[in-house]
């Protein structure tokens, strides 16, 4: 999962105080912070320790053929 954490950050959170909500060390925060590619067990913690909630939302895709066109490459 890659995306910009800094952005996700409300009520004013700082690195600090999601790093007390994680029970982590805030280098740690800062670390996943500006990680380009985070897993999603940390994702989904940090996004509860920023107040956010999330769905993930699973569709078919329509024609089994295109599949293996449209998926993305899986990283190592």
């Amino acid at each position: 999962i890659s995306t910009d954490l800094n952005s996700l950050h409300i009520d004013g959170l700082n690195q600090l105080e999601i790093a007390e909500r994680l029970g982590m060390p805030q280098p740690n925060v800062s670390r996943i912070e500006h990680s380009p590619m985070v897993t999603f067990n940390t994702f989904s913690a940090y996004l509860f320790a920023c107040g956010f909630d999330f769905k993930i939302d699973l569709r078919p895709i329509v024609s089994s053929k295109s599949v293996f066109s449209r998926r993305p490459a899986l990283a190592h």
